[in-house]
C-alpha cells in the first residue's frame, strides 16, 4: 500500500491551521468563554438556592463537570484541534445526559442514585489500596503483570479505613437509603458497575437514556463518532488523498472546528437552562433571557446558522 508522506510540516503545521481557522475561532472562543463563565455563576446561584441533602450533589456536580469539560473544549478548539475537542465533547454529552436525567424527576431521587453509585465506586477504588482486601490482591497482581507498572511501587493511601467508613456512613443517611437498597439489589444481579440511571427500572445504557430524553439523533450522529475517536476506532480516517494519491490527512484540520463550537455552546446552554429550571425558574424569563440576548445570541447565531442549526435562537 503506497502512501504519500509529505513530511512533518505538511501533516502538522500549527501556524497554518491557526491562520486558516482564526475567523471562526474569533467568534467561537468568546462564545464558549462567555457560556462557561456564566455557567459557573449559575452553579453558584443554584447551589445557594438548593435546600435538602446530598441528592442535590447528584445534579449540581454533574452540571459543573459538564461546564468544566466545555472549558476544555474551548481550549482544544482555540488550538484548532477538532480531534481533542471531540473526545471532550463526548464526555460533555454524557454530563448533559446525567443532568437531564436527574432533573426530569422533581424528587431528585436520581440525584441520590448518582451519589450512591459514586460512593460505591469510590469504596471499591479505595479498597484496592487496603492491604488484606481481595481488591488489593487483584490490583497487585495486575501491576506485577504490567510491563511498566511492575517497576512502580503501589502507593500507600493515607487513612483508607477512615475514608471507607466515612463513605459507608454516608450511604446509611436516610435520604440515600432507598437508592442504596436499589443499587445493592441491582449489583447482585449483574456484573460490573451499575449506572445510576438504571435504578428503579431505568435505562441500561446511555443510548437508551439519550433516546428517552429526546437526544437519539445527537447520540447516533455525534456521540458515536466522538466515541470512535476516543477509542481510536477511526484511525484509518487519517488516510486521505492528495493529487490523486493516498496521503496522510493533516492534523488540526479546520473541518470540525465550527461544529465543535456549535455543539459545545448548545450543550452548555441546555445544561444551564435545565439547572435553572430546577432551582431558579424565575430567572429563565428574566435574567437568563436578557443575558442570552445581550452576550450570546449574535455569536451563537453566527455559528449555528452556518451549520443550518435550527437551535440558533437558543435551546428550549
Amino acid at each position: 500500500m503506497a502512501i504519500r508522506v509529505r513530511g512533518v510540516s505538511a501533516i502538522l503545521n500549527r501556524d497554518l491551521s491557526a491562520a486558516a481557522s482564526h475567523e471562526i475561532r474569533d467568534v467561537g472562543r468568546p462564545l464558549l468563554q462567555t457560556i462557561v463563565d456564566e455557567g459557573i455563576r449559575i452553579f453558584e446561584r443554584c447551589n445557594a438556592t438548593a435546600r435538602g441533602h446530598d441528592e442535590h450533589a447528584g445534579l449540581l456536580f454533574p452540571y459543573l463537570r459538564t461546564i468544566q469539560l466545555l472549558d476544555g473544549v474551548e481550549v482544544a478548539l482555540d488550538g484548532s484541534s477538532g480531534t481533542a475537542a471531540a473526545v471532550l465533547l463526548r464526555s460533555a454529552f454524557e454530563g448533559l445526559m446525567a443532568v437531564e436525567w436527574v432533573a426530569r424527576d422533581t424528587s431528585l431521587r436520581y440525584g441520590a442514585a448518582y451519589v450512591v453509585a459514586h460512593a460505591n465506586r469510590r469504596i471499591l477504588d479505595l479498597s484496592r489500596f487496603q492491604r488484606g482486601h481481595h481488591a488489593h490482591a487483584e490490583l497487585s497482581a495486575a501491576i506485577a503483570a504490567d510491563e511498566y507498572g511492575r517497576r512502580v511501587r503501589l502507593p500507600e493511601e493515607p487513612d483508607i479505613q477512615r475514608r471507607i467508613q466515612s463513605l459507608e456512613m454516608l450511604l446509611k443517611k436516610p435520604w440515600l437509603t432507598e437508592a442504596q437498597a436499589e443499587y445493592t439489589r441491582l449489583r447482585a444481579t449483574r456484573r460490573g458497575q451499575v449506572p445510576f440511571f438504571s435504578l428503579w427500572n431505568g435505562p441500561t445504557s446511555l443510548e437508551q437514556v439519550a433516546r428517552a430524553l429526546g437526544f437519539a439523533g445527537h447520540y447516533a450522529l455525534y456521540y458515536r463518532a466522538w466515541a470512535r475517536a476516543a477509542h481510536v476506532e477511526d484511525a484509518v480516517e487519517l488516510l486521505g488523498t492528495a493529487d490523486g494519491q493516498r496521503a496522510i490527512r493533516v492534523f488540526r484540520a479546520t473541518d470540525d472546528i465550527q461544529q465543535g463550537y456549535g455543539m459545545g455552546a448548545y450543550f452548555g446552554l441546555r445544561a444551564m437552562r435545565t439547572l435553572l429550571g430546577v432551582y431558579r425558574q424565575e430567572e429563565l424569563d428574566s435574567g437568563f433571557r436578557i443575558w442570552f440576548a445581550r452576550d450570546v445570541q449574535e455569536r451563537y447565531h453566527q455559528i449555528a446558522v452556518s451549520l443550518n442549526d435550527s437551535s440558533a435562537n437558543g435551546p428550549r
